[in-house]
């Protein structure tokens, strides 16, 4: 889609949605949860990624597949992507065995049912929030923490690629990153 032209690209991201719609439909589901991604403009970047970047038509191909769900009466529930992957990582990747990725859409498939992501007991104790902070501040606040913690890990030439969550925490905490 990133070499050709505006009317192939439509015929083309219609043709996609259309696939995931009959591949979904034959399965039998009834519902799906999609996430609403933003990218950031960053131009920082080679010309090559500008030129990528530029011509994914991210919002054109969601509202193709929201669209052809719901020609098919499959219910479309779209989700805020805020800090998804990052509860899925400190919530339930080590809880449930699940990668970051897989913990990342469990968080958007228990938004789209309606629950919210509390913190847990731990991250409070650890994070002291004062008191009446809503969720979101706080997993903004831890947010800041982990990449703090992760660009310094980077910049000491100490990548720790191989740590779970604890071990973040525990670092993050301590003062160290």
């Amino acid at each position: 889609m990133v070499y050709v032209s505006h009317e192939k690209r439509e015929w083309i991201a219609g043709n996609v949605a259309k696939d995931i719609a009959e591949w979904l439909e034959s399965l039998g589901i009834k519902q799906v949860a999609l996430e609403e991604l933003s990218f950031a403009q960053d131009y920082d970047t080679s010309r090559l990624f500008n030129r990528v970047t530029h011509n994914f038509c991210k919002r054109f191909l969601f509202n193709r597949i929201v669209v052809a769900l719901r020609k098919r009466g499959i219910t479309v529930f779209t989700v805020s992507a805020r800090f998804t992957s990052l509860i899925g990582y400190f919530k339930y990747s080590e809880a449930y065995g699940l990668s970051a990725h897989q913990a990342a859409a469990l968080v958007i498939a228990r938004r789209a049912l309606g629950f919210a992501e509390r913190m847990l007991r731990e991250l409070l104790r650890r994070l002291s929030p004062k008191e009446g902070w809503k969720p979101f501040r706080l997993w903004g606040k831890l947010f800041g923490l982990y990449k703090a913690a992760r660009k310094w890990a980077i910049r000491e030439d100490k990548i720790f690629r191989v740590w779970g969550p604890t071990e973040w925490l525990s670092f993050m905490v301590s003062g160290t990153g």
